[in-house]
């Protein structure tokens, strides 16, 4: 009996170790890839959404903890000012912590208060990179796209900033969009046209001034060619307004003139950066601008060095103009040229001192965004007023392309009462067609207001088509 049990055992384990063996002669396949991508490769995020959420999704959970990033672009927006994103970027990257066994990956845009968008926005997300436990799949491009409003109209807070009078910041303004842009008024030294001409203007929210020497080469220029110089704007100085651009914004009148396709033609130029509106005065420069292929060549140093830098300049004709600083290189300062209707600001104009024109600094003046085609009139309130003021009233209007229009004509600073006044009021037509009536609610304590902070409303009167 023993023997025949020893062999019952045996065959059973015989089995087991050829099954064992079989088994481990075959190659167990890998599992695949475990892919993450997007949902889709284009979203809208509409107007009546206050949040919208990505995702990003795995063929199966991860298998260990990782980071995914994300390479954001952004077209026609300002990512600061109108959406939190979280996580949040870090020089355009976006990382996103993912734990084992996660299944997917997200991150939400959330719009700010108060914020609309033309339309015309768009941000793109890019999948950049996953540590080596995720292989990126073919959705690894996301287009965001926003919806696009024609604002009916709001009360908005310009955020001219610090100062009063002296107020830091130009506001740049979009009716279309409920949007405002704020810029320090010293951020910039010169303004570089990205139309067909070569025309370069200097920064009149600071009374910038400047003139031509008959001398062709940076390096001959220094401290002496500035004896007898005098460069201030103001009322003192009588010549003042041969020293500043066109204050209607003639870009055919601006101190550096056109820029020669003649490297040989263009002179250089010293420049007071200006302290208008209390602003620290700064080292004067000396400047020569030359043409190059896609657009200008900046050759500039401080009177008394010895060498000078140069910096190009390439046209963006998105922009009115692209800008520098000395100090910094190229910056932003207007919005794109269809985003902006006026700017509320400080800058240089032009005043009577006895029977002499002389050029002045003041406060609180609007400019329209006449090289884009926007256009205003001044309506008064005996003839219509704001609350009556309606679409069949337009035809009646005689719109300009001054960019002086508003001006300083909605307010006023000496005399009784100081304060807006409040027996007029202004239409704009945008870039886009659509109309809108503008007027001034407050700005100075005596009218209820802050300096340096002015109220305004606009209505939509008129949809472009």
């Amino acid at each position: 009996m023993i023997p025949r049990m020893k062999t019952q055992l045996f065959i059973p384990l015989f089995f087991v170790l050829a099954l064992i063996n079989f088994s481990c002669s075959k190659e167990i396949p890998p599992l695949p890839d475990n892919l993450v991508l997007f949902e889709a490769t284009e979203l809208g995020f509409t107007s009546e959404m206050s949040s919208k959420t990505i995702t990003l999704q795995f063929l199966r959970p991860a298998d260990a903890a990782c980071h995914i990033t994300l390479r954001l672009s952004a077209f026609n927006i300002d990512l600061q000012q109108t959406l939190e994103i979280t996580p949040q970027p870090v020089n355009g990257i976006i990382t996103i912590p993912i734990a084992v066994g996660q299944t997917s990956g997200s991150i939400v845009l959330a719009r700010k208060p108060g914020v609309f968008m033309s339309g015309n926005e768009r941000i793109e997300l890019a999948i950049d990179g996953t540590g080596g436990v995720l292989v990126v799949g073919e959705r690894r491009n996301l287009n965001v796209r926003f919806a696009s409003i024609v604002s009916e109209g709001t009360t908005m807070t310009l955020q001219g900033g610090t100062g009063g009078a002296s107020a830091v910041n130009s506001v740049f303004v979009n009716f279309r969009s409920n949007t405002q842009a704020q810029v320090e008024r010293r951020s910039w030294d010169l303004g570089f046209w990205t139309g067909s001409e070569f025309r370069v203007i200097l920064n009149h929210t600071t009374a910038a001034a400047a003139i031509a020497l008959n001398k062709f080469d940076l390096n001959q220029v220094n401290g002496s060619d500035t004896v007898g110089v005098n460069l201030t704007v103001g009322p003192t100085n009588p010549n003042g307004m041969s020293l500043i651009d066109n204050v209607e914004g003639d870009l055919n009148r601006t101190i550096i003139g056109d820029v020669s396709a003649n490297d040989a033609e263009n002179r250089v130029f010293i420049i007071n950066r200006g302290t208008g509106g209390g602003i620290a005065a700064r080292p004067w420069m000396k400047v020569r601008i030359l043409r190059s292929a896609n657009g200008y060549t900046l050759q500039y140093a401080r009177i008394t060095e010895t060498s000078f830098r140069t910096l190009h300049i390439p046209k963006d004709p998105a922009y009115n103009f692209v800008f520098v600083n000395f100090d910094t290189g190229i910056v932003r300062v207007e919005p794109r040229r269809t985003n902006w209707e006026i700017m509320w600001t400080g800058g240089v104009n032009r005043t009577l001192s006895g029977t002499t024109e002389v050029a002045h600094y003041f406060a609180d003046q609007v400019f329209i965004n006449h090289r884009a085609g926007i256009t205003a009139a001044m309506v008064m309130t005996s003839n219509v007023t704001w609350d009556a003021f309606n679409e069949t009233h337009l035809a009646g209007l005689a719109m300009s392309s001054g960019r002086n229009i508003i001006g300083s004509n909605w307010r006023r600073v000496t005399g009784t009462p100081i304060g807006v006044f409040t027996d007029r009021f202004f239409v704009v037509r945008d870039a886009f067609g659509n109309f809108y009536k503008l007027r001034f609610l407050n700005f100075h304590t005596n009218d209820g207001g802050t300096r340096g902070f002015p109220n305004i409303e606009y209505r939509l009167v008129k949809r472009g088509g």
